[in-house]
């Protein structure tokens, strides 16, 4: 008889759970496309605010697309309506403009949707804030100097050694960074910048980008893993290859969540110094990218994770993070299908993206679990591929 209850407020648990909703916010950005398949793993509905014309609404795990309509504005406004109606048990926003937004303006109906339960963290979403923090947590970072205006690229100059990397405050997608390999090119950029905000200068360091996707619970480290950047540039990566955790990293990790009380998925970029092996943490933009559901074919299991997360009143001891195994498969190249073939496109390489695309025996692709998904992606291929030869 108490094993049949036991089963029943089990079912019941699980009914529940089903019950609760994630709604998951996105503008122009396409973060969000896989989200859904890894919250309905996870045992909950995936809806979806958004524009029309962003892909991530295609998703075939979806349970309900809510047109944003095309501007911020009326992004916004639908936002707070449905966060004030209660419907949800956790808002997920997907895109770094929308949380800068909400931060700086600020938007204070929203500000509670921030990732970030430190108040006085959340500077941590403009660059000059991250760089300063990670020092005051003793978190290895590049040296960095703060330029306000042309006269203080000269101080810059005598802090950091050449060559060095400008980044605007706030930037996006590899936006507003630039490379200064001598005195001329720095003083040239910042003699034209408009300073409407300031620039943050570092020591710049030849090295392998290295990707972390985590998730945290108030603080509290759940799951991450960690990738090397093939073929990287400026922009967001779209080809990895997966490795074994890294301690340091994963230490790197905890001290940074718990001083700024992260609460959500945060997309890590880490550099590996090629002179030194030396780990440098660059930057945590909190909130999900658009590789975290391929995790779980690599040992990292997201879905488990992602259901702490939403019973973290229940959490006790953080979950031992050991079962990414050390033989991990290290030989084979991972495409986010589609960016990868228009990266190339793009670059006026439409050979190269042919081969790359026929490249079953070395390139894996995971989009064929979402039929509706794949469908959209393949149409847009080909408009993008019928466009590149008009």
């Amino acid at each position: 008889m108490s094993s049949l209850l036991a089963e029943g407020q089990t079912l019941i648990s699980e009914q529940n759970q089903m019950q609760s909703r994630i709604l998951l916010v996105a503008g122009a950005w396409d973060n969000l496309a896989e989200m859904p398949y890894l919250i309905r793993q996870s045992g909950y509905y995936a809806d979806i605010l958004c524009p029309k014309d962003n892909i991530s609404r295609h998703s075939s795990f979806l349970n309900q697309w809510i047109d944003s309509g095309n501007s911020w504005a009326s992004l916004i406004k639908i936002l707070i309506e449905l966060d004030q109606s209660a419907v949800y048990s956790h808002i997920l926003i997907g895109e770094d403009p929308l949380l800068w937004q909400i931060y700086d303006e600020p938007i204070k109906d929203l500000t509670h949707l921030l990732p970030i339960r430190e108040p006085k963290a959340r500077s941590m979403i403009g660059k000059i804030h991250f760089a300063q923090l990670c020092l005051d947590l003793d978190i290895a970072s590049p040296k960095f100097s703060i330029i306000e205006s042309p006269e203080h690229a000269k101080t810059a100059l005598m802090q950091l050694d050449l060559p060095m990397v400008t980044k605007v405050n706030y930037s996006s997608a590899g936006q507003g960074v630039r490379i200064h390999r001598d005195r001329t090119s720095l003083l040239e950029y910042v003699a034209q910048y408009e300073f409407t905000q300031p620039l943050l200068a570092q020591n710049f360091i030849e090295g392998e980008t290295l990707s972390v996707e985590a998730l945290f619970s108030n603080g509290q480290l759940l799951e991450y893993i960690c990738s090397v950047d093939i073929d990287p540039t400026l922009g967001p990566s779209t080809k990895r290859r997966y490795m074994p955790r890294i301690s340091e990293i994963g230490s790197m990790l905890k001290r940074l969540g718990e001083f700024t009380k992260l609460h959500g998925f945060a997309n890590v970029t880490i550099l590996r110094e090629v002179s030194s092996g030396a780990l440098y943490l660059i930057e945590a933009d909190p909130r999900p990218n658009k590789w975290v559901h391929y995790a779980h074919w690599f040992g990292a299991n997201f879905a488990e994770a992602f259901r702490l997360f939403m019973n973290n009143d229940q959490l006790s001891n953080p979950p031992h993070l050991n079962y990414l195994a050390e033989n991990i498969v290290t030989h084979w190249n991972i495409e986010h299908f589609d960016t990868h073939f228009l990266k190339l496109l793009r670059a006026d390489k439409p050979l190269n993206a042919v081969i790359h695309l026929l490249d079953f025996d070395n390139t894996l692709r995971y989009v064929l679990h979402d039929p509706s998904l794949l469908r959209e992606k393949t149409l847009r291929l080909r408009k993008q591929f019928n466009d590149n030869f008009d």
